[in-house]
């Protein structure tokens, strides 16, 4: 069984972008539906950028919110105090059992959440 992995926003935008040092490990890849809004609602996105990015989130699962997810986002914000796209992000995750790529230093400070932050050129 593949290892189950959700992309944090700033990860699609480094990997989009050529940035990421390393290539991504094998494994069922996601995102939360607030990776995809964060990502498409971006102000200065040029047509080429918005394709590229819809292009990728095809390839990949886009969780939607559902009443699980709703409740340990609840929970995670109320107990750590992190955004609320933060807190659906972990949500999204835990709800998985994923681990998340990501170098949201905030979000790294969250004890028995698997974040795994990855290197830059």
């Amino acid at each position: 069984m593949a290892l189950k992995y959700l992309l944090d926003t700033n990860v699609i935008l480094y990997l989009l972008g050529g940035k990421l040092l390393e290539p991504l490990p094998e494994g069922r890849y996601f995102a939360s539906v607030i990776t995809e809004l964060e990502l498409l609602s971006y102000s200065l996105l040029c047509p080429k950028e918005e394709e590229k990015i819809s292009q990728f989130l095809e390839e990949i699962t886009v969780v939607e919110l559902n009443p699980e997810i709703k409740k340990m986002t609840i929970l995670i914000r109320r107990t750590h105090k992190i955004k609320l796209p933060d807190a659906i992000i972990l949500a999204t995750a835990q709800s998985l059992g994923a681990k998340i790529f990501s170098n949201d230093t905030q979000m790294a400070k969250i004890p028995h959440i698997d974040i795994i932050p990855l290197l830059l050129k």
